[in-house]
């Protein structure tokens, strides 16, 4: 097994999903799934190995739907996946083709009208949908997963407005109750869907009855033992020399938080040393990175996605972090108060308890922080934190 820091895993070489892949086939035996969790923690990984490797009874089509800007866009892709879907059992696309006799030789992934015609994306979605379930009752089922979703529907609101963007909730939500004996849908982002239902509601067209009637699930770190067989095996597969291996492992495992992402990031930059290893290396080049910015891990995407998805609150949000990266035990929101109140002028204490308990919320929905059961706030993930030391003043 080699280090493929950000690159796409083979099947053969994910480590310790199995359970979470088997809790999300159960839950879709019910109903939908949205997938929660941080940015690189593996949900692409899992939705592939789902894709590859499905459940007796599934067909999974998956689509990374960040490339959608508009409501059109996506309805064509639902048309063609439904397409493909049905062509390979023999079978056609029904209502699709009596709504829109002006269509002129669909090709997958194109819809090809004939001069004057109109499409409704509304109209597409809802024909392409109803032809899979007359195709498919009592047959296999069909799970769209749809990755960045939050994002491509933040796309559309800027493109063709809140009232658009929020229709497409609505109507993905309204075909998962009508249909919900053949069809399944996952969602997943790097953006949290919060944030994008935030941004409707500030438009005047927020509900977040959108998503209730699908079941979330939160995608950990590897279980510390998963963590250490997958160091051990990018260790071994670099042929990285060191005096113990499994020391090494439990080095890399710790600094890495168990975090697959940066376990294949300070693989690959010890391998990359080209020296026999020492267990002071490890702390060596993570400071490196970390010192660097953190841009090759892909840590500085902690304080630059605050501006666009915190707005007003983003000073708050920065002072927070360096409130956090110096208290050694975590701190409470009197404590993360009086450090704050120190960093800038967020108004009384009394105003800046008021935001703080919002913009808490919203981080730790965000995968920053977590929170004991004494009220204490903490960093979720170490490395985060020690690059936060490192970068903010």
């Amino acid at each position: 097994m080699k280090a493929n820091p950000g690159g796409q895993i083979a099947i053969e070489d994910v480590v310790g999903r199995e359970d979470i892949i088997e809790t999300v086939w159960d839950a879709l035996e019910q109903q939908s799934v949205i997938l929660v969790a941080e940015r690189r923690i593996g949900k692409t990984t899992i939705m592939q190995v789902m894709e590859e490797q499905p459940r007796q009874g599934w067909k999974v089509v998956r689509q990374d739907v960040e490339k959608c800007h508009s409501s059109l866009e996506f309805a064509k892709l639902i048309y063609a996946d439904v397409e493909q879907f049905l062509s390979m059992k023999g079978k056609t696309m029904r209502l699709c083709s009596k709504i829109y006799s002006k269509v002129e030789g669909s090709k997958i992934g194109v819809v090809q009208l004939s001069k004057g015609a109109t499409v409704g994306w509304k109209e597409l979605v809802e024909a392409a949908i109803s032809d899979l379930v007359e195709a498919t009752k009592g047959g296999q089922r069909l799970v769209f997963m749809w990755d960045e979703i939050p994002y491509m529907i933040d796309n559309i609101r800027k493109s063709e407005g809140a009232q658009t963007a929020m229709a497409i909730l609505d109507v993905l939500r309204s075909l998962r109750q009508n249909y919900g004996e053949t069809l399944r849908m996952i969602y997943t982002g790097s953006i949290g869907l919060h944030h994008v239902l935030d941004f409707l509601k500030n438009d005047g067209f927020g509900n977040k009855a959108t998503k209730n009637d699908m079941f979330q699930i939160g995608v950990e770190v590897l279980a510390e033992e998963d963590a250490l067989a997958l160091a051990n095996e990018l260790i071994k597969g670099e042929s990285i020399q060191c005096e113990n291996s499994e020391a090494l492992a439990q080095e890399i495992v710790s600094l890495a938080d168990s975090f697959a992402h940066y376990i294949h990031c300070i693989v690959k930059s010890l391998k990359l040393l080209d020296r026999e290893i020492e267990l002071a290396d490890v702390h060596q080049e993570v400071d490196k990175k970390l010192r660097a910015g953190g841009h090759e891990w892909d840590l500085d995407h902690y304080v630059e996605r605050l501006q666009e998805y915190y707005g007003d609150d983003e000073d708050m949000c920065i002072a927070v972090l360096e409130s956090l990266a110096h208290g050694n035990d975590g701190l409470d929101i009197e404590e993360i108060a009086n450090e704050v109140s120190k960093k800038g002028n967020f108004g009384g204490k009394k105003k800046i308890k008021l935001r703080l308990r919002k913009v808490m919320k919203k981080m730790m929905m965000d995968h920053y922080f977590e929170k004991s059961e004494d009220g204490r706030y903490s960093f979720l993930f170490g490395i985060v934190k020690r690059w936060c030391v490192l970068n903010l003043d």
